[in-house]
């Protein structure tokens, strides 16, 4: 049964520095962008890629090839560091269009200045 892990202290976190945690056997990258903690798996399933030095980027599509592209920041992805390939951090889904199998998410909280990963 998944339970609660104090991690770190958010004023300790910040987008250039990932923190990097192992909660049972489980490396798990620990990530801040625009002020939101993500929890991610280090491991990229394609290479072995540690996921937790790839960077978030808000999400861009265009409807069709030469139509607008609409960058959403509400819905970001992370991009692994070797062959950026992007996963999106709401549901772990790859966005490249090869459609690699998913990136494991960990739901993350603060509480009382601190992160908590629910490993």
């Amino acid at each position: 049964m998944p339970e609660w892990h104090d991690v770190a202290a958010f004023e300790d976190l910040t987008p250039e520095k990932p923190l990097v945690v192992t909660i049972g056997n489980t490396s798990i990258g620990v990530k801040v962008w625009r002020d939101k903690v993500f929890a991610v798996v280090n491991r990229c399933g394609h290479a072995g890629a540690p996921m937790a030095y790839g960077e978030i980027h808000p999400t861009m599509s265009s409807p069709s090839p030469g139509a607008p592209v609409e960058v959403d920041y509400d819905k970001p992805e992370i991009r692994c560091p070797w062959h950026h390939w992007g996963f999106d951090l709401g549901t772990g889904a790859c966005t490249a269009p090869i459609r690699r199998p998913r990136l494991r998410i960990y739901e993350t909280r603060v509480e009382d200045g601190r992160v908590y990963i629910l490993a």
